[in-house]
C-alpha cells in the first residue's frame, strides 16, 4: 500500500537534525555578526583617524582639545565646538562613524551620536580619547591647564603639538571605550560605562578593541579588565594585555605628571605618585600588588 505522509518518527528525526543544525550554524552567525561589527568600528576609527591627521595639520600640528564650547547655527543645531570627534567633524561630514556598531547604551532611544545643544544631551559614541594613561595625567594627547574664567574656572584641556610626541606612529590617539559623558580612553575610564565589561571575557570585539594611532592608522589592540588598587581607593579599570601596547597611550615615557600643577592632592587618580614618569605609572598597572586581573 503506497504511503503518503511521514510517520512520526520520520518526524522527530528530521526535528532532530534541523535542531542539531540550529545548534551548530547559530553560533557562527553570531560570530560572523560580532565580525561585521569589528570591521565596521575599525573602518569607523580609520575614517575618524585620517580626520586627526588632517586637523592636525590645519592646525599647526596641535592635536584636537578634549572639548570645547560648542556653537549653533540660526535654527539652534549643532554648528561646531563640543568633544574631540565633534572637531573631526569638518573632516569626516558622517555623525554615522563617531558610534561603534558594538555600543549598547543608547541615549534618548537613539543608536547614532547627534549631539543635541539645546539640552545638552550628547548620544554616547563608544569612542576615547587618549587624556593620558590614566585621566588628567598629561601622559596622552591633552594637558591640564588652570584656566580663570574657562568652564567654571575648571581646567582647560588643549592638545599637544606632535613635536613633543616621541612616536606618532606607536601612539594611540582614540578608540574604543565604554565611558560615559567624558569620552575618555584612559584606562580608568575606558571601562567605567554603565554597560562596561565585568571581566576580561566581556569586553566588545573579542577583547580586542580598534584604536586609531597619532599618524592615521588603525588596528586592534588586545585588553584585559580588572581592579587597581591606589591609595586613594579601589578602581574598576582596564589595561592593554602587554607592556609593549600599554606605553601606546605615553607620548613620552619619560614624561612626568602635570597633577601637581591643577590639583594639592599628591596621591594622584589612580597613581601612586604625583612625580612618576608614565612608563613608571605603565609598570605599576603590572605589579600584581596593584593590578588584579578579572576574567
Amino acid at each position: 500500500m503506497k504511503r503518503n505522509a511521514f510517520t512520526l518518527i520520520e518526524l522527530l528525526v528530521v526535528i532532530a537534525i534541523i535542531a542539531i543544525l540550529a545548534a551548530i550554524l547559530f553560533p557562527v552567525f553570531a560570530q560572523a555578526k560580532e565580525a561585521a561589527k569589528k570591521t565596521s568600528c575599525l573602518s569607523n576609527v580609520k575614517q575618524q583617524g585620517l580626520a586627526f591627521t588632517m586637523y592636525a595639520n590645519d592646525f599647526d600640528d596641535y592635536t584636537p582639545m578634549f572639548k570645547n564650547a560648542v556653537t549653533t547655527n540660526a535654527t539652534g543645531n549643532w554648528a561646531s565646538g563640543g568633544y574631540w570627534f565633534d572637531l573631526l567633524q569638518p573632516y569626516v561630514k558622517n555623525f554615522n562613524v563617531v558610534y561603534c556598531p558594538d555600543r549598547n547604551l543608547l541615549d534618548n532611544g537613539l543608536m547614532k551620536y547627534l549631539p543635541n545643544s539645546a539640552s545638552g544631551v550628547y548620544n554616547e559614541p563608544g569612542y576615547g580619547y587618549d587624556d593620558g594613561f590614566v585621566s588628567d595625567s598629561g601622559f596622552g594627547l591633552t594637558s591640564q591647564t588652570l584656566t580663570a574664567g574657562y568652564n567654571n574656572n575648571k581646567t582647560y584641556r588643549p592638545g599637544k603639538n606632535e613635536s613633543m610626541i616621541v612616536a606618532p606612529a606607536d601612539m594611540v590617539a582614540f578608540g574604543d571605550s565604554y565611558d560615559t559623558g567624558s569620552m575618555s580612553g584612559a584606562m580608568d575610564n575606558i571601562f567605567s560605562g554603565p554597560d562596561g565589561p565585568t571581566g576580561t571575557s566581556k569586553i566588545r570585539h573579542g577583547g580586542k578593541l580598534n584604536f586609531a594611532f597619532v599618524d592615521g592608522h588603525a588596528k586592534l589592540i588586545t585588553m584585559v579588565a580588572g581592579t587597581y588598587s591606589a591609595p586613594d581607593g579601589k578602581y574598576w579599570v582596564a589595561r592593554a594585555s602587554s607592556m609593549t601596547d600599554a606605553l601606546k597611550w605615553c607620548y613620552d615615557p619619560n614624561a612626568v605628571a602635570d597633577y601637581l600643577s591643577f590639583q594639592s592632592d599628591s596621591s594622584g587618580y589612580p597613581v601612586n605618585s604625583a612625580t612618576e614618569t608614565c612608563s613608571q605609572v605603565v609598570a605599576d598597572w603590572f605589579n600584581p600588588s596593584y593590578f588584579t586581573q578579572v576574567n
